[in-house]
């Protein structure tokens, strides 16, 4: 397909792509924008099958004429809508297949709403103005006479504390609906279940928007989804969406990495509580946030927004508890730091290496020397002082790499597993001459998680998709002890290893439980087993 953009032939290359959804393709124009490109019927996603090819072509017309019926003056009236400035037209016959916008260097919301993130010193204060910042965006959207519809976290971009949304060609507006939805953020009460799984029952609506808000302001201020824990009473997660049994709800085993609830103010704990059980119609009041202060207990040291903190303790102490199985001392915090650093284009003492054009660089003598290059924008790279790692994505093709730090040259790895839509996140866990890469991407909305074992002499030695599994959780705050991989989960720490290029648990430590949580960041050294999270750090030794 011969595309046209700002009334000039355009040529993209695969190089270009920097993001992959089910519906669309996302390129870095190089000039401040990027370019969304919808897949159409010659994609080779789609070209298989005869009905995804009808598909494809129904959706380009349909989101074409949508946009064409855009309202004027959104850039005053909503000016934290990420608008198109350009339509991206077929050649052959003018219809718009794509549309130009601006480019965000940013953050995903979804990043905020991860336990560990408090860890990365973001403030309370700082998480009050996104939230503040998104209030004000979803209210200036309703009022330019949208509803947002599909609102999940991860079409909420931030630069600094200002949100940005995203996706405005799904946005409902006018005879325009909004047809899909993210159960983890979708109200219950437009939901109808059936064998086959969830389908919206009515349309979404404002109210709709504000339950997801909230659901936001749940992942941002807790660390978990409204629908985290685990209820007394076993159910499915689809009937206890439809029966609203959240973490306020009575019964519930709270998620031991989510910040307590008793960090909340009454007054929002009070609100969320009566959103989630349906008493009262999804909102959140402007006040509520603006009323929001953060403080550290002077008691527990635990950062809060409530009028009093909760704990009711003495001021901490050092201890050390010691069982039949471990013993545990507390340790500072400050000395539990991750061994693995993410390369940036600047190199630290932890990490001696840099990015710059396309590549990992170090120094030899008074050299500088190019490691390995990569494709901009589509890459990660992780080091120690020994060993680096990373992987970058052409298309649909995901490319691993090894190498020295010091000195040699690196191993490109093939036989990655392709990478469906875009990447959320990602992290590394690196020993000897291993790389396990945790890397979570989103597909229609849809989080998933693979994990993926190099070696630097055998290159792949096991990938697979381990979204169900339930250590799944803790590999963000994984170590790395030559082939095996030290996990933490709410049942204690456990040990991955591989057979016949299959992982499998060597061994698990329930002991550990009592001081390690998915939240936590592990780590090795001459006092033991280190666990650290936001509450605090222990060193356990196992016996």
């Amino acid at each position: 397909m011969k595309l046209i953009l700002d009334g000039k032939p355009l040529t993209l290359s695969a190089t270009d792509a920097i993001a992959e959804g089910g519906e669309a393709t996302i390129y870095d124009l190089h000039d401040g924008r990027v370019l969304k490109l919808w897949k159409g019927p010659d994609h080779p996603d789609v070209a298989h099958d005869a009905s995804l090819r009808q598909a494809a072509t129904a959706r380009i017309n349909a989101y074409g004429r949508k946009l064409s019926a855009l309202p004027v003056d959104l850039t005053k009236r909503a000016p934290q809508l990420v608008l198109p400035s350009a339509f991206c037209r077929n050649a052959d016959d003018q219809r718009i297949v794509g549309f130009a916008m601006r480019k965000l260097d940013g953050s995903l919301l979804h990043s905020f709403g991860e336990p560990r993130s408090w860890q990365a010193g973001f403030a309370g204060k700082d998480r009050v103005a996104m939230l503040q910042s998104l209030h004000h965006a979803v209210t200036h959207a309703h009022q330019a006479g949208f509803v947002i519809g599909d609102f999940n976290d991860l079409n909420v971009l931030f630069e600094g504390t200002t949100a940005y949304l995203i996706d405005v060609d799904s946005f409902q507006f006018g005879n325009w609906p909004a047809a899909m939805f993210t159960e983890r953020f979708a109200d219950p009460r437009l939901l109808q279940c059936s064998p086959q799984g969830f389908a919206l029952a009515q349309p979404h609506d404002a109210r709709s928007d504000w339950f997801a808000f909230c659901c936001m302001v749940v992942r941002t201020l807790l660390g978990t989804s409204p629908w985290g824990g685990v209820p007394a009473r076993a159910c499915t997660p689809s009937e206890r969406l439809l029966q609203r049994i959240s973490i306020f709800s009575a019964g519930i085993t709270y998620p031991r990495a989510a910040r307590p609830i008793a960090t909340l103010p009454s007054a929002v704990e009070a609100h969320l509580q009566a959103v989630f059980a349906g008493t009262v119609p999804a909102s959140f009041p402007r006040a509520l946030l603006d009323a929001i202060e953060y403080t550290a207990c002077q008691s527990c040291g635990m950062v809060h927004a409530r009028e009093r903190c909760a704990c009711g303790a003495a001021s901490p102490r050092r201890v050390a508890v010691s069982t039949a199985d471990v013993t545990v001392t507390t340790i500072d915090r400050r000395s539990v730091q991750p061994n693995v650093a993410t390369v940036t284009a600047k190199p630290t003492a932890s990490c001696p290496v840099w990015l710059c054009n396309h590549g990992v660089w170090r120094q030899r003598g008074l050299r500088e020397e190019r490691i390995v290059g990569f494709v901009s924008g589509q890459t990660r790279v992780w080091a120690t002082p020994a060993l680096g790692a990373g992987f970058y994505r052409v298309g649909a093709f995901t490319v691993g790499f090894m190498f020295r730090t010091a000195a040699g040259l690196a191993r490109e790895i093939t036989g990655l597993p392709a990478l469906r839509g875009f990447v959320v996140d990602a992290h590394a866990a690196l020993a000897d001459s291993f790389a396990w890469l945790t890397i979570t991407t989103a597909d229609a909305g849809t989080l998933r998680t693979h994990l993926i074992l190099l070696s630097e002499s055998d290159g792949l030695i096991a990938c697979a998709d381990v979204t169900t599994q339930a250590w799944a959780a803790g590999l963000p705050g994984a170590h790395a002890a030559q082939q095996s991989l030290y996990i933490p989960t709410d049942q204690g720490v456990v040990r991955l290893g591989t057979r016949q290029q299959q992982f499998h648990i060597e061994r698990a430590f329930p002991q550990t439980a009592p001081w390690v949580h998915v939240g936590c960041q592990l780590g090795f050294d001459q006092r033991g087993l280190l666990s650290r999270s936001d509450q605090g750090a222990v060193a356990l030794v196992l016996r």
